[in-house]
């Protein structure tokens, strides 16, 4: 199991976002503060589509636990206090000695 756990400010609360997977492949659950909420949803859906390329020029799959680190950390939230995951995620695919991205 793969857990993403981001703590931030988010139109000036407080909120816990849970990102988690059981496997790859598996569909991504994701929790506001403990339940589902979906406007908070469609932001972080929004938060997707806006976060910048990684690298400067590596956009991971959206469906991607990856695709949801970066939004986290980058725009989701007005002000971050703590992104922490639990397992593995993605990376950004590289050659063994050049970077690709």
């Amino acid at each position: 199991m793969t857990k993403i756990t981001a703590i931030g400010q988010k139109w000036g609360h407080r909120t816990t976002v849970e990102v988690s997977r059981e496997r790859k492949g598996q569909e991504i659950k994701i929790l506001f503060n403990g339940k589902e909420e979906p406007c908070l949803l469609s932001e972080l859906e929004t938060a997707l589509d806006m976060a910048p390329l990684m690298a400067n020029c590596y956009q991971p799959p959206k469906d991607s636990m990856l695709a949801y680190y970066n939004a986290l950390s980058a725009c989701f939230f007005e002000k971050m206090e703590n992104i922490e995951v639990k397992g593995r995620i993605e990376q950004i695919p590289t050659y063994k000695e050049a970077a690709v991205y």
